[in-house]
């Protein structure tokens, strides 16, 4: 098995090159799906990894900055300057973060999880390869902005056809995001119309720590995925409608609407992919059968045992 240092290593600088290339790619629809088509298959091939968390974070980067280019030089977020201090911050971070990921996996071992089979990983790569890759060319091609985000992002967390539950996570993540639909909608009625923007900042960093402390126990990740969907919802939303000087609680209901309207297509399509690739399931993660062959001398096989 590959340690985790190595992995970040070897993975950081064709990391780097993803978050150019999605930077550029945010123009031009076909270099931005095969943007996240690469990055969907490494996440799948190496998120189950020591340090391999990593890549699924920077699956939610490409995908951020596919709908919103980050811009560190210049005035053009795909002119060379740009893209060119883009791969270096990003090199310097994945390096960073990526070790101090495989550091606390190597010392929390009891929380380590098993390393799939290789065929299982490819088929998990190709699969996320294939239909997020798809997914963000029609993101990008139809210029769907901010609501292409929370597209790629529900698409990126569900489609696990072959983990144990593949149901499980997509039912998840819709009860959350009615819950905190419903949230969001609360506090907007109760504040009034001209509230400050640090009322509305003030909720969305208490919901982000409450976020964090689900995730960070021991079954964040699994049984309480619903609860940390339930306060991401909120977070984002009036973390980003918090910024908007004219017409905030609007622009909070249109940006919850449309968080809602992205999760649930995004769902949809997730489960319909994986409902395509269930009849597959139980060969691919099935464990290769060892055929061992009796001894020459052994009753069963011996000429001159009749």
């Amino acid at each position: 098995m590959m340690a985790g240092f190595e992995l970040v290593f070897i993975m950081a600088v064709p990391t780097s090159l993803l978050a150019v290339g999605a930077t550029a790619g945010s123009t031009n629809a076909l270099l931005g799906a095969a943007v996240l088509a690469v990055g969907a298959f490494l996440m799948n091939v190496t998120v189950l990894r020591p340090g391999g968390t990593i890549y699924l974070m920077q699956v939610i980067f490409l995908a951020t900055w596919l709908v919103a280019p980050p811009l560190l030089e210049g005035k053009d977020p795909t002119a060379g300057g740009n893209l060119l201090a883009l791969g270096l911050t990003e090199l310097v971070i994945v390096l960073w973060v990526g070790c101090i990921g495989a550091s606390i996996h190597a010392k929390r071992s009891s929380f380590a999880m098993p390393s799939p089979t290789v065929r299982v990983a490819v088929a998990s790569g190709i699969a996320g390869a294939l239909v997020l890759g798809v997914t963000a060319w029609f993101v990008v091609d139809h210029k769907l902005g901010h609501a292409g985000f929370w597209l790629l992002l529900t698409v990126c967390v569900v489609f696990h056809p072959f983990v144990p539950s593949p149901w499980t996570k997509a039912f998840h993540r819709i009860i959350g995001t009615l819950l905190g639909f419903a949230i969001v909608f609360a506090i907007v009625w109760i504040l009034p119309a001209d509230a400050p923007s640090w009322a509305f900042l003030v909720p969305a960093i208490v919901f982000g720590y409450a976020m964090l402390t689900v995730l960070m126990s021991p079954t964040g990740s699994s049984s309480s995925y619903w609860l940390a969907v339930t306060f991401l919802t909120p977070m984002i939303v009036l973390l980003t409608g918090s910024t908007t000087k004219d017409g905030r609680d609007e622009a909070i209901r249109t940006l919850d609407i449309s968080r809602l309207e992205a999760t649930i297509a995004g769902v949809a399509i997730a489960l319909v992919c994986i409902a395509i690739l269930y009849p597959f399931r139980d060969k691919i993660i099935a464990a290769p059968k060892v055929v061992e062959e009796a001894p020459a001398d052994s009753p069963a096989v011996s000429s001159d045992s009749h």
